[in-house]
């Protein structure tokens, strides 16, 4: 699954430390996402919604947005292809998305490998420390 944050201008980093802080600034999200709904749930008042990251990069680039909200990992990527140091992934996280597979019933074989591996991963220690670095570990 993938955690919503905010991707904003580096010079703005200092200002806003929680979400609530973009709540009245303009914010650019994606079209139809499930960001998108949080805003609007949320009383977003200025939310432009963009059909794709490059279009919400450009309004940050032109100051028409003070912030993307959208999924981290997918924010995080596009600031290691960026390199231009011009924006920063603000550390603050909303919004868990969990998903879930679906295969043919006659698949067994590929539903037993998939369980199998997501059953190593969630008994590992390295899934203890992600969910606890995203604040989702039960205790």
């Amino acid at each position: 699954g993938s955690i919503a944050s905010v991707l904003t201008r580096a010079d703005i980093g200092a200002e806003a430390n929680r979400i609530q802080d973009f709540k009245d600034r303009p914010v650019a999200t994606i079209k139809g996402s499930s960001s998108e709904t949080y805003l609007k749930r949320h009383f977003f008042k200025d939310i432009e919604a963009y059909t794709n990251l490059d279009s919400c990069f450009q309004a940050l680039k032109e100051k028409s947005v003070k912030a993307i909200i959208y999924d981290e990992p997918i924010l995080q990527r596009r600031l290691h292809l960026d390199k231009s140091k011009r924006y920063s992934v603000l550390p603050m996280k909303f919004a868990p998305q969990f998903y879930a597979f679906a295969f043919a019933k006659e698949n067994t074989k590929l539903t037993d490998q998939v369980s199998e591996a997501i059953f190593e991963i969630t008994e590992s220690a390295d899934w203890s420390l992600l969910l606890n670095e995203y604040g989702l570990l039960d205790e």
